[in-house]
């Protein structure tokens, strides 16, 4: 209820009105944007409450008293302040005025209260004001006329102010359309100490006729009389008196908290009785007014008062205003579809069946909230139908349109991913062909670049193979390193695939499949080359390795062989000093002075000095040196130069050669006996110098030349050895 006495002001809130309709040249109505997007936000029942009446009648004041807020403007002037018809800016609820709460747990079901202001009537001649009060009036729940009544309400004044309604009423052509057209109305009367009771009946009390002096006096009372039955025909309810009493400061304050307790009671009786006549909605050929409803309405009525002579058919005026509706619901329902398509498609790229089931939990809450304010608005099933499947038809473009761009932009991030893939996979396949040493065994670890590869190639190269491994275990080692490589790039292919229509997974699966494959089958087969190149490598080692110890030996049997030669050959023997011949020149059985014997012994050692300096045995010069030197000494007797002289062997080996000593011998003369010696002497030096007959021929050879010998031993087993490398 209506709040209690106060003594302390307070401060009121201020919520400026918005300017809501307004008359144009050649009084055309006009309707403010502003205030009818505001109408349509409200989508519940919407209630108005309509105030009117004459300039400077305090109208905007007793609207800010109803809704305790400095809503609308006020001002002392003489001309009016209001222009127009304005709207308060906030719809309020009967719990907001003071009124008990609503029991609709709907919100949208709940009804709200908004406040009309109109210009003050007179300025402008009754049809601009007539023009001004129709729309309002139509779409009012109650309206509120004040009066100003210093001396009490003057009937003739009142009911003719109250003629513009009447007019207003008339526009609808059928009669029977006319009743309770329009909602509750109250009459204030300002600054009036009379009872409500008496102005009450004064001003709506049927006069009797008979109770007129003059004819003049009787038309005047059917005249009123009209007025009163016509106001009954119109509002769905009898006129109600309200007395304001006077205040009692000139100026008003602004909050009507501050006036007397009388004016506060008042106030606050005229709140609470609208409230309780507010709790219901206001219906318009039997159909509640919503805000879309009324906004939809205003343009019609404007179109319609063009007229001179207009002819309202609520009828026909809630139908168009469904028609109205219907269309100005779709056209939003089909905006916020494109709003919601545009926030969507924000988060494209997503699968496509999600996409698809997020585009039908979409178009099923726009049916249903479309389907809903249709229904408010009163439309039939046929036009729900028809709307619905308008929003449907738009819906399947839409629908089209964003699976076709979330298409091409799973695409787009698809052959991305792939062409990421495919770089990951010449990567890996390149690195996997640069360790396939590992895999074919010339290496027995990966190199130490191998800290930068990835993952798949470190752990296929980190596998160890042994000498044992056969071809076939590394080849299944090499494979299963393909194989997860391929099976890492599918899983970071279908990771990124699986948005996309099957269709197109498929295709770019057989394209990394495809690569894999080749990049495998020249992997494997440079693996097999390298394979047999190691083969044929490890076989050329074997037979270097056989080379090598082959020449290792034929030089070690070289060197049995020289060694066995040395051993063979035995240390040297030095030679016996040549028979002192030049010296004793009797010894051949002639004097010194006969040069016959001394020039053939010269001859002879000449000659033996020759042959064994050929031979190459030099002990034999030192026999000469030595003969030489005999020869030069003083002569001696022939028997002390044979004492002396004889070889050691000599008599030996004549006696070897004749077998046994002769006792004729020593009788044989004596030259005889010297020439045999000299013969022995001369076989025995032959034998000593010259290689015997019996010697084998390697000996003889390396009593030739033993170093040659070598020298040409050593280029055989070399050239024989580069013939085998």
């Amino acid at each position: 209820m209506g709040e209690q006495d106060g003594g302390a002001s307070q401060e009121l809130a201020t919520e400026a009105a918005l300017p809501w309709l307004s008359l144009q040249r050649g009084s055309q109505l006009a309707c403010c944007e502003e205030a009818q997007n505001a109408l349509r936000q409200e989508l519940g029942p919407l209630n108005l409450v309509m105030i009117c009446g004459r300039l400077r009648t305090g109208k905007s004041y007793l609207l800010n008293a109803l809704t305790k807020r400095q809503c609308f403007g006020v001002s002392g002037q003489a001309r009016s302040f209001t222009r127009g018809v304005e709207i308060s800016r906030r719809f309020y609820t009967p719990e907001e005025l003071g009124g008990p709460p609503s029991n609709k747990r709907d919100e949208e079901e709940a009804v709200k209260i908004a406040f009309a202001d109109l210009e003050g009537q007179g300025d402008k001649g009754l049809s601009q004001d007539v023009k001004v009060a129709v729309p309002v009036l139509l779409a009012s729940k109650a309206v509120i006329f004040l009066e100003v009544c210093p001396t009490g309400p003057s009937k003739e004044s009142v009911l003719e102010s109250l003629q513009v309604m009447i007019q207003a009423a008339e526009f609808v052509a059928n009669r029977q359309q006319r009743k309770h057209i329009f909602g509750g109305i109250h009459v204030v009367l300002r600054d009036c100490h009379q009872s409500e009771a008496e102005c009450q009946e004064i001003l709506f009390a049927q006069e009797d006729e008979a109770d007129a002096e003059t004819d003049e006096h009787v038309k005047a009372i059917r005249t009123r009389n009209e007025v009163r039955r016509a106001l009954n025909l119109a509002f769905e309810r009898p006129p109600k008196v309200w007395c304001l009493p006077k205040l009692l400061s000139k100026d008003a304050p602004v909050d009507y908290r501050d006036t007397s307790d009388e004016f506060r009671e008042r106030v606050d009786a005229l709140r609470n009785t609208l409230i309780e006549q507010l709790a219901e909605p206001k219906l318009l050929d039997g159909q509640p007014l919503t805000g879309p409803t009324v906004a939809a309405l205003m343009p019609l009525l404007a179109e319609t008062l063009k007229s001179d002579a207009p002819s309202l058919n609520p009828t026909s005026l809630m139908q168009r205003v469904v028609e109205v509706e219907m269309r100005r619901v779709l056209d939003e329902q089909l905006q916020a579809l494109n709003s919601a398509t545009e926030t969507l498609e924000e988060d494209l790229p997503v699968a496509q069946v999600k996409l698809e089931g997020r585009l039908e939990n979409l178009r099923k809450n726009f049916e249903k909230s479309m389907k809903d304010k249709l229904l408010r608005l009163g439309a039939t099933e046929e036009g729900c139908t028809a709307s619905l499947t308008a929003l449907h038809t738009e819906f399947k473009h839409l629908l089209s349109t964003v699976c076709m761009k979330n298409e091409g932009l799973l695409r787009d991030a698809a052959t991305r991913i792939q062409q990421e893939v495919m770089i990951v996979l010449a990567q890996e396949y390149l690195l996997l062909r640069e360790r396939l040493e590992h895999f074919v065994g010339t290496t027995s670890s990966p190199s130490s670049s191998s800290s930068s590869a990835s993952p798949t190639t470190s752990n296929s190269t980190s596998m160890s193979f042994d000498s044992s491994s056969s071809y076939l275990d590394r080849s299944a080692a090499l494979k299963r390193s393909c194989r997860e490589i391929r099976e890492a790039a599918q899983q970071k292919l279908q990771a990124g695939l699986c948005d996309l229509p099957p269709e197109i997974s498929a295709r770019m699966q057989a394209t990394v499949d495809s690569t894999c494959d080749t990049w495998e089958d020249v992997i494997l087969k440079n693996f097999e080359f390298a394979w047999k190149l190691k083969e044929a490598e490890d076989k050329g080692r074997h037979y270097r390795g056989y080379l090598l110890r082959g020449g290792l030996l034929m030089a070690a049997l070289l060197v049995v062989v020289v060694a066995l030669l040395l051993a063979h050959r035995g240390p040297e023997v030095a030679q016996p000093a040549a028979p002192p011949l030049a010296q004793d020149p009797g010894y051949f059985g002639g004097s010194a002075e006969t040069p016959t014997d001394q020039g053939l012994a010269s001859v002879f050692l000449t000659e033996k000095e020759e042959e064994v300096t050929i031979a190459g045995v030099a002990p034999c010069h030192l026999a000469v040196e030595e003969a030489q030197e005999v020869a030069s000494s003083p002569p001696q007797s022939s028997g002390e130069v044979h004492q002396e002289k004889k070889p050691e062997g000599a008599e030996d080996a004549s006696e070897e050669q004749d077998g046994t000593a002769t006792p004729a011998a020593a009788t044989r003369p004596e030259a005889e006996l010297e020439e045999q010696e000299l013969q022995n002497l001369h076989h025995e030096f032959e034998e000593q110098t010259s290689p015997s007959s019996n010697e084998p021929w390697m000996e003889a050879l390396w009593a030739e030349d033993p170093w040659v010998w070598a020298a040409q031993w050593m280029a055989g087993m070399t050239a024989l050895s580069v013939l085998f490398h």
